[in-house]
């Protein structure tokens, strides 16, 4: 991997370890799909701009193809409306730490679902790192069954459903480009989010209440939106299928172990979390999930060279 590359996946994940907490200050003002359509609708108009600025071409051009338009709406439904809607509930329900932890998860979902879509290799240190990360994330949610359980539980389905992205994004983008490829699952996304919102905010004061509450929104909850929009999401994502062009799916991938290491400190400062001693060896376990792989990768290199 170059060391560009490495270098841009290693930034996008410093940004995307303090989602979590970006998350929970935006859910003391709004609702879990409001919160969803504040990020996304944010990065798309960052996208919007980008596109004027450097006159970028035909970036939603495959919204208006009878070839592309079901795969984009699958994409971006899938990727910018459910599993968002499913991570803010999660979260809600559950600790910015605990969502760190579990978001490092994403990798492996992607391990398989590569093996599955794209027929990728998935070897030994790949089946333990999966083993050692479901014994982690039992650990995590500590044997229960309560809300905070489930809200991780939510979290870990939108993180299959992010992984999704990383896989069905690869194949639909050797078809299509990076640009529309992006841009229009963003579109779709974000309208299947503003459906969502308008048929779920009814009980909530409509429409109108939303409004009402972007009125008095606080600048904390403006800057939290901004870096998980236009910051975590419009540039970070762009970056992440310019990586996918060139690296395999689990070499871009296992670049996430960053978040929870990161993530699990911002949870500690910002919202006072702390792990309990099983939760503590359920972290470890997530965390040598993710490190086997490369030490592994590392062991194999330093061979070769010997030989």
């Amino acid at each position: 991997m170059k060391f560009r590359i490495l270098t841009g996946l290693v930034l996008c994940n410093l940004i995307w370890s303090a989602h979590p907490v970006m998350f929970k200050i935006i859910l003391g003002q709004f609702s879990a799909p409001e919160s969803a359509l504040l990020r996304y609708g944010s990065a798309l108009i960052a996208f919007v701009l980008v596109w004027l600025i450097f006159n970028l071409q035909k970036p939603f051009a495959l919204v208006f193809s009878r070839s592309g338009f079901w795969s984009m709406l699958t994409l971006g439904a899938l990727t910018f409306c459910i599993a968002p809607m499913l991570q803010m509930v999660g979260i809600d329900k559950s600790r910015a730490t605990d969502g760190s932890l579990i978001t490092a998860l994403e990798p492996l979902t992607a391990v398989l679902l590569a093996r599955i879509f794209l027929r990728e290799r998935l070897g030994l240190s790949n089946v333990l790192s999966i083993g050692l990360a479901l014994a982690g994330f039992v650990l995590l949610s500590e044997f229960s069954i309560d809300a905070r359980a489930a809200g991780n539980l939510l979290i870990l389905a939108s993180c299959v459903l992010e992984g999704a992205y990383s896989v069905l994004g690869r194949k639909l983008l050797e078809k299509h480009g990076l640009v529309p490829l992006f841009g229009s699952s963003l579109l779709l996304g974000v309208v299947a989010l503003l459906v969502t919102v308008t048929i779920l905010s009814e009980s909530g004061g409509g429409v109108s209440g939303f409004g009402h509450r972007l009125a008095g929104v606080s600048w904390q909850t403006i800057a939290a939106v901004i870096w998980v929009g236009p910051v975590g999401t419009c540039a970070a994502y762009f970056f992440w299928l310019t990586a996918l062009k060139q690296v395999p799916v689990a070499s871009v991938a296992v670049t996430l172990f960053i978040q929870p290491l990161l993530g699990a400190l911002w949870g500690n400062w910002f919202m006072g979390d702390r792990l309990s001693l099983m939760q503590t060896a359920g972290a470890i376990l997530i965390l040598l999930s993710l490190t086997l792989p490369v030490l592994i990768l590392n062991l194999r290199y330093e061979r070769q060279k010997l030989i």
